[in-house]
């Protein structure tokens, strides 16, 4: 299960009423607690318990808070399919939403959270970037165990509504245990290069394909991805030419004609020749929109020089 996935689409398929809503109806009567509950809850979650102006008692780590923040409202909800809880904190900061959101920032990291780094796929290629949602980020704690996905908005005195939402990290493929599988070696046999994205760009992996004669061993990978960036294709295959040359792949041709297509040779441990091509292909319909493309392949005998 992935962090930032689980939280975003239950943020968005649950919404607190008002303040005002949970108090009290139009008549002054107050509504009471079960109905409230219900309103919170989805097809995913199941709203457990409300507090009003305070943090639920059984937080199951110490949740930093801004300073200056005021809390409204948190819920505890049960995960359909899933035996733990995910709580959810409104806050309101007086300041406005970039500043909370900077000052969140350091005041986590100074507390020994850390954002998650992007990976690449199980085949490698190319690393997606870390492309922020404006205002919007996730932080893991430092024993992996927590992560935290918080949402900063402005209100209407220029205030902040800070939404935090803490759920447990679950699964070795958790975007907060990304550095720990990235540490790993490969349960694959194939020699393509982990490719990180340029300075500014904004990587978005796309399909990825194998062929191999035995389970995990592969002869012949091709991963894409989207690029969107000022650089040109030369520049952008240049940045990832490097990478490839960093991990032992040597040039061996290279063709320009729109597109820039690059071409390497390897010859791995176990004296297998491999061939490596990167080509990146300018969008038709966009302006600084590319579609980039990385293979490897084992060479037969009667092409291998």
């Amino acid at each position: 299960m992935v962090l930032l996935a689980l939280t975003t689409s239950l943020v968005n398929s649950t919404h607190l009423p008002a303040l005002g809503q949970i108090q009290e109806t139009d008549a002054g009567e107050a509504i009471p607690a079960e109905i409230v509950l219900r309103l919170l809850s989805s097809d995913v979650l199941e709203a457990q318990q409300i507090f009003l102006y305070e943090l639920p008692n059984d937080l199951p780590i110490q949740l930093p808070l801004p300073d200056q923040a005021t809390v409204l409202a948190s819920v505890v909800y049960r995960v359909e399919g899933f035996d733990f809880d995910f709580y959810r904190v409104l806050l309101d900061v007086p300041h406005p939403p970039e500043t909370v959101a900077a000052q969140y920032r350091e005041q986590l990291e100074l507390s020994g959270w850390e954002e998650p780094r992007p990976t690449a796929g199980d085949l490698a290629g190319f690393i997606p970037s870390a492309a922020r949602l404006e205002n919007q980020f996730v932080f893991c704690s430092a024993d992996k165990t927590q992560g935290i996905f918080a949402s900063a908005s402005s209100q209407a005195d220029n205030s902040t509504g800070l939404d935090l939402n803490l759920a447990p990290i679950t699964g070795d493929h958790s975007s907060c245990r990304s550095d720990l599988a990235s540490a790993q070696p490969p349960d694959f046999e194939s020699p393509m290069p982990l490719l990180s994205p340029p300075v500014g760009a904004i990587v978005t992996p796309q399909d990825s394909s194998a062929s191999g004669s035995k389970p995990n061993e592969y002869f012949y990978v091709e991963v894409d991805a989207t690029i969107e960036s000022e650089l040109s294709a030369e520049a952008i295959a240049q940045h990832y030419a490097a990478q490839w040359e960093s991990a032992g792949w040597s040039p061996y041709g290279e063709e320009t004609n729109g597109s820039v297509k690059k071409v390497w040779r390897l010859e791995d441990e176990a004296g297998q020749p491999w061939q490596g091509t990167l080509t990146i292909e300018p969008s038709a319909e966009q302006s600084g929109v590319y579609r980039a493309i990385a293979t490897v392949e084992v060479l037969q005998e009667n092409s291998h020089e």
